[in-house]
């Protein structure tokens, strides 16, 4: 771009000016001023004006929407019904393989946010199940769940865990041990989840 450049913004948008390289100066909203590679600067309605030499620089607009912005972790929607419709997608894979690069964990240990050792409490959330039924004085069902983790320190962690639920409906997490008395039962719960979609979703320490 050389010398001078005018750029109209009709009423009702907004946008901005990336600057791209080499010396350039805007006036957009009343204000002028200098700007370097990188910087961004934004348009309201009326005109921006750049000037510089040698110049290159992006410049975008569009309507401005005035809608409803709700915003949780990385999702943003006009409406809450979106978020969670946008989460279920997420957790059930259709996002693909989007998984954060995943914190060095111990083998073997559980991860445990640092300065939380002695109070970290965690409820988990289940997403998916699967399920088997045991006779052992009655019948048993016995649950693969695929879970969000919610610590109390506001950390969140995603995975798999067996619990075991009562004859009585109630659930028994750490029934002796996480006794499973037949491999069998493992297997059905694991093809279970793959077939529905779920057996195979990367942990995930956040999102």
């Amino acid at each position: 771009m050389d010398d001078v450049v005018d750029f109209p913004v009709p009423a009702g948008w907004t946008g901005i000016v990336y600057a791209v390289d080499g010396s350039l100066r805007v006036a957009a909203g009343g204000d002028e001023q200098a700007v370097g590679p990188g910087a961004v600067v934004g348009m309201r309605e009326g005109a921006a004006r750049l000037t510089g030499s040698g110049a290159h620089a992006l410049v975008m607009a569009r309507p401005i929407l005035n809608q409803p912005l709700v915003i949780q972790g990385m999702y943003a929607m006009s409406r809450q019904e979106a978020i969670d419709a946008a989460k279920r997608r997420f957790h059930s894979g259709e996002f693909g393989d989007v998984t954060p690069y995943p914190k060095k964990l111990n083998p073997g240990k559980p991860y445990v946010p640092a300065g939380t050792e002695h109070d970290l409490a965690v409820t988990p959330v289940p997403l998916h199940q699967a399920t088997v039924r045991h006779y052992d004085e009655g019948w048993w069902n016995l649950h693969l769940q695929y879970c969000r983790y919610e610590y109390n320190n506001a950390e969140i962690a995603y995975g798999y865990h067996f619990v075991w639920e009562n004859p009585d409906g109630s659930e028994e997490p750490y029934r002796l041990g996480g006794y499973i008395p037949y491999a069998d039962y493992i297997a059905t719960l694991l093809e279970t989840a793959r077939t529905e979609g779920w057996g195979t979703i990367p942990s995930r320490d956040s999102f």
